[in-house]
């Protein structure tokens, strides 16, 4: 299994390392709840309609396009159904609002995409479902329904959407429940140094909250929301408690952020798991 994933996985993925040191300092907030009292969440309208966009245009490249756009995500979802030998039920975190399928389903190859299943802000379902809504595909506000949506459990994908949630911990107590196959997790960040949960917030531009960078200045304005830094220890050990075996562990990214608190040391991992 572990041969045949570097095989699949490009140099984009193995050798990256990104550094980052921020030197402002960001707050702490008591909770999550706290955090949206003050700054709000990323259920923001702007963003949503500005994804949307973007993968409508999505959608019409890989129409026209022979190949996959976004190749590394391609050859994961590949191998996987290549050990599984059958089309493949996903379940995405924080898909948006579908940039992947559009990318991934493209060739159909070895096996068609069997059901693409998003858990999503509100404001991104309801332009999913109006929108970009099929057979396959499909968008979920609720996490009830998000996992009901199929019961062949064979792949759950997380591209940097766990840090966001309101309470990651018992989102992923609750995720090893469901005996998924495979867990696969890209971009997430995690402390390595704080002995606790730390709720702070995230400043971005807004065209950098999109699958496609638009040089529009109207998409050059600050958004703000919440961002939880869960202990890697803490993470890596419920998954690791609950029958699964840890496949691929490689470091993508090294980040410092100040705090109120303290000084964070974070690191970005592209982790697979594999139910034992």
């Amino acid at each position: 299994m572990r041969k045949i994933l570097k095989l699949f996985l490009p140099p984009v993925i193995i050798d990256a390392l990104k550094i980052f040191k921020s030197e402002k300092k960001f707050p702490v907030y008591s909770s999550y709840e706290n955090a949206v009292v003050k700054i709000g969440n990323y259920d923001n309208q702007k963003i949503s309609d500005l994804n949307l966009k973007a993968t409508l245009d999505i959608k019409k490249r890989t129409e026209k396009s022979l190949f996959p756009i976004a190749l590394h995500n391609y050859y994961v979802i590949n191998s996987l159904m290549l050990e599984l030998k059958r089309p493949v039920n996903v379940f995405e975190l924080g898909g948006s609002l579908g940039n992947m399928y559009f990318n991934i389903s493209k060739l159909n190859f070895p096996y068609p995409i069997g059901s693409w299943n998003i858990l999503e802000v509100e404001s991104k379902v309801e332009l999913g479902k109006k929108h970009l809504e099929d057979g396959q595909l499909k968008f979920f506000s609720e996490e009830k329904h998000f996992w009901n949506s199929s019961n062949d459990k064979d792949i759950f994908l997380s591209i940097g959407s766990v840090q966001y949630m309101p309470k990651p911990v018992e989102f992923i107590n609750e995720l090893v429940k469901k005996k998924f196959k495979y867990l696969v997790f890209e971009r997430n960040l995690f402390s390595t140094n704080a002995p606790n949960v730390i709720v702070s917030h995230q400043i971005t531009l807004l065209k950098e909250n999109s699958p496609v960078m638009y040089a529009d200045d109207q998409n050059n304005e600050q958004v703000i929301y919440p961002v939880i830094y869960v202990p890697e220890k803490d993470f890596i050990s419920i998954i690791l408690a609950n029958s699964y075996k840890k496949i691929i562990d490689i470091a993508t990214g090294d980040f410092t952020v100040n705090t109120e608190q303290q000084l964070l040391h974070l690191q970005e991992r592209f982790l697979l798991f594999e139910l034992q």
